[in-house]
């Protein structure tokens, strides 16, 4: 099972982190860590240039910041190569040597990217409602299964 970067609150607390720490360097002072929620799930980039007005430039070097945070990370590229989840998906699953077990993968995930993701890559899906997204939008995304719970994630993967 792979679970996407909204999943738990240390990792939330750890992409907040870095996104302060991305945003310090531009002296940019967050007094309030809720709207920062709005990084988690969509590509950071497009985050930054939506929700600070930073140029795609600007951009690219604030999710390089936000990486010196992580040893490995299989995310997306700063080229813009590997931007979309799908794309993100796909280079774990090849990089890791996963790609001849999709059967046996499913994407946790609280946001439509995670699910349209995991459809373009063939693994199964489950949605979330205790992140950030909502039942409507997981099912207009097609996830195949929902879990309300962390707890309840277990049962859906049967």
């Amino acid at each position: 099972m792979n679970f996407s970067g909204n999943q738990g609150k240390a990792w939330n607390e750890g992409i907040i982190n870095s996104v302060i720490y991305a945003l310090n360097s531009y002296g940019i002072q967050v007094e309030d860590r809720k709207p920062l929620e709005r990084f988690i799930g969509p590509p950071l980039a497009d985050s930054f240039m939506n929700y600070y007005g930073f140029d795609e430039a600007q951009a690219r070097e604030a999710v390089s910041r936000y990486r010196e945070y992580f040893s490995f990370l299989g995310g997306a590229t700063m080229d813009g190569t590997r931007a979309r989840k799908a794309d993100v998906i796909k280079y774990v699953l090849e990089t890791t040597g996963l790609t001849n077990n999709l059967d046996q993968i499913t994407m946790v995930g609280d946001r439509k990217d995670d699910i349209l993701g995991a459809k373009a890559n063939g693994i199964r899906s489950i949605g979330v409602l205790y992140g950030f997204g909502s039942r409507k939008e997981l099912e207009a995304a097609g996830a195949e299964k929902i879990a309300e719970t962390v707890e309840s994630i277990i049962e859906q993967a049967d």
